[in-house]
């Protein structure tokens, strides 16, 4: 609305042949465009609107990241805590995978319900790492067949895992 008014005031005294408004339909501020287009209609500048975007929201998900311990031992239990965005895909199903970065074998996965628009969720992965080294570990969600941009589906951890035991020694008293 803002936009058309100042249009009108820029050529107050000459009026322009149109106005070509190209918007997506959200007013973000100011006059509404209700308001501007009858002021240009009183002036007789007619108003040509050109919509711009989509009716729906993208389909999209996307891992933010992925938290573990930096540092564990071989056959411990391993708490991969992946958080899950997704837009236009609240309550669709989808299969959450972890893997390590050079190979597609799944070492864990799990069917998860995608959150709400707007939602984060965080969804546990538990692993138990058989052998000891350096491993980048990657949280990734297969790609929904409706989504427009699978590129953000994965996102990866660096964990280090090692061999033996802590030994403790306990005084008390």
């Amino acid at each position: 609305g803002q936009a058309v008014l100042d249009v009108l005031a820029e050529y107050r005294g000459r009026e322009p042949a149109a106005i070509v408004l190209f918007s997506d339909g959200i007013n973000t501020g100011g006059p509404s465009l209700t308001e501007a287009a009858e002021q240009a209609r009183r002036r007789g500048v007619p108003i040509y609107c050109v919509a711009l975007g989509r009716e729906t929201v993208p389909q999209d998900v996307a891992v933010d990241e992925v938290l573990a311990d930096e540092v564990v031992f071989v056959n411990d239990v391993v708490l991969f805590n992946v958080a899950i965005q997704a837009t236009g895909l609240a309550g669709e199903r989808a299969k959450l995978i972890l893997r390590t970065k050079n190979s597609r074998t799944p070492l864990a996965e799990q069917i998860i319900e995608l959150p709400a628009e707007g939602a984060v969720k965080t969804v546990q992965l538990p692993y138990r790492p058989t052998e000891e080294g350096e491993f980048d570990f990657v949280a990734e969600v297969v790609p929904h067949a409706k989504e427009t941009r699978p590129d953000n589906n994965s996102a990866a951890v660096h964990v280090t895992v090692r061999k033996g035991k802590f030994k403790v020694l306990l005084v008390e008293g």
